[in-house]
């Protein structure tokens, strides 16, 4: 398997499952946090999840994959940008077998050199080859022939490390992809590509401290649902 990194919007907000049984499990009330440091939020919710077993993950990341697929944004899209797992975050690899045969063309996130600090997306067909950047993660192997830019994109499903119901996210704290979406903040008519982060269930918080220069998500998916959020 390989491995893949790391004002206050508005709206209202829509829970939507696709076939998720049993009640709504909200997270333990010691996980719950309202006005942390986005420092503090970091740590406890990657300990908490690094707390979860291969199995688990495995589990639940299915379940994850379940509601990807079943949701109408990815049905829609054509061009989908993912990330591959890594520090026990969901795995959206497990969509690759399926998809391929669905025709969907698919992007992954490579590191722009530095001193630059942002992400480039490339497209990862099914026997392509990977190397490893940096911080030791694979991506596909840099060519003016595979990129592709950040708006030609349908949907981006893109990790996070917590998330909160006005569409919030905290990521591992580089601004990597804060940088590769800022454009969606500053235009009017670019409007794509839709942003879902890929989470689990006990990754949500209450509150998430923020910055103008965040990008708000579009939604969020867990083993258990789809958060929508419309955003102003």
């Amino acid at each position: 398997m390989y491995y893949a990194f790391p004002p206050e919007p508005t709206g209202s907000r829509e829970k939507v499952r696709y076939g998720a049984g049993g009640g709504h499990t909200l997270i333990d009330s010691s996980m719950t946090i309202v006005s942390d440091s986005s420092s503090e939020i970091r740590k406890r919710i990657r300990a908490a999840r690094q707390s979860l077993t291969p199995h688990e993950i495995k589990e639940k990341s299915a379940s994850i994959c379940k509601q990807i697929t079943a949701s109408p944004e990815y049905r829609a899209s054509s061009r989908v940008a993912l990330y591959l797992s890594n520090d026990n975050e969901p795995q959206p690899e497990q969509l690759f077998p399926r998809a391929w045969r669905l025709k969907k063309t698919f992007y992954l996130p490579i590191l722009k050199p530095k001193p630059f600090t942002g992400l480039w997306f490339g497209r990862y067909e099914q026997k392509g080859k990977l190397f490893l950047n940096r911080y030791g993660i694979p991506e596909p192997i840099l060519s003016q022939k595979i990129l592709t830019p950040a708006w030609t994109l349908d949907t981006a499903f893109i990790p996070l490390v917590a998330f909160d119901l006005e569409g919030n996210r905290l990521g591992m704290g580089g601004g990597f992809y804060d940088r590769a979406f800022a454009y969606l903040r500053q235009q009017q008519y670019l409007k794509k590509p839709r942003l879902i982060g890929l989470a689990f269930e006990s990754q949500k918080v209450d509150k998430l401290p923020h910055q103008n220069w965040d990008v708000p998500l579009n939604g969020v998916i867990t083993e258990e649902a789809f958060y929508r959020f419309n955003q102003h």
